[in-house]
């Protein structure tokens, strides 16, 4: 059979138009639109950072303000804890036994015969005039055993009563005062006077006694001193009679 001719399809199948290309100008806006995006994204950024830091200062601060408020507080309450203790302290030191110094700063002199001893200033001397040392002499400076002077302050002890031994004191003065006292919580009697100015020894000098009794007999303490050295040498005996104690017995007779 002959062949039959090939009939060529004269319709043109449609072809995609060519890709188009931007122009400058266009190129120019997409690289400033993106450059605008970057900016407005860092930006966003910075400003989500600064926030964060914002909000860590906040709550950094706020805890430091805590913390102070209870250091505060504490301090407070520790005060408080310092005032209710206190008192309490105190009553127990109020309650607690009291050790009683005696002659811390001077010298003892014990009379065991006699039952009592004295706190005399240091580097102070002492004389016993009888073998029982009903009489003792106490003076700065050392006693001449042969002389009439005893010491500033002489104390003598006898059976006498005292009512007899401040009779024979007033009898031997002149302007005499009399007043009550106390020798170691003991109730006695203190005299003041003159010495005549006929006496041969003092005349016109200043005499105190104090006369106390105890363990059947009577202390006699005398000091007598010239009148412009009164005030000085009087200190000295108050300082002595508030330092006497009367010991626990006597050993020897009056």
């Amino acid at each position: 059979m002959p062949e039959e001719p090939v009939v060529e399809n004269s319709i043109n199948t449609p072809k995609p138009p060519p890709p188009t290309e931007n122009t400058p100008s266009e190129q120019n806006k997409i690289v400033k639109s993106r450059k605008v995006i970057i900016y407005v994204v860092l930006i966003a950024v910075l400003i989500i950072l600064l926030g964060i830091l914002a909000y860590i200062n906040l709550f950094a601060g706020k805890s430091q303000e805590k913390e102070q408020s209870a250091t505060s507080s504490a301090t407070k309450t520790d005060k408080v804890e310092i005032e209710e203790v206190g008192p309490a302290r105190k009553t127990e030191e109020t309650n607690a036994p009291k050790v009683a110094s005696y002659c811390t700063d001077g010298l003892v002199y014990e009379n065991k015969k006699q039952g009592y001893k004295v706190c005399l200033i240091k580097g102070w001397y002492t004389s016993e005039f009888t073998p029982p040392a009903t009489s003792v002499g106490f003076d700065s400076n050392p006693i001449p055993e042969a002389s009439e002077y005893g010491g500033l302050i002489v104390v003598n002890v006898s059976n006498k009563t005292t009512g007899e031994v401040t009779a024979d004191v007033n009898n031997n003065l002149d302007g005499e005062t009399s007043s009550n006292t106390t020798v170691d919580g003991v109730a006695g009697t203190q005299v003041s006077g003159n010495i005549p100015a006929d006496n041969v020894y003092y005349p016109d000098y200043k005499e105190i006694v104090t006369i106390v009794s105890k363990f059947n007999r009577t202390y006699e303490v005398t000091m007598i001193t010239s009148p412009d050295k009164l005030a000085a040498n009087q200190a000295i005996y108050n300082d002595f009679l508030a330092g006497w104690r009367f010991l626990g017995m006597a050993e020897s007779p009056p």
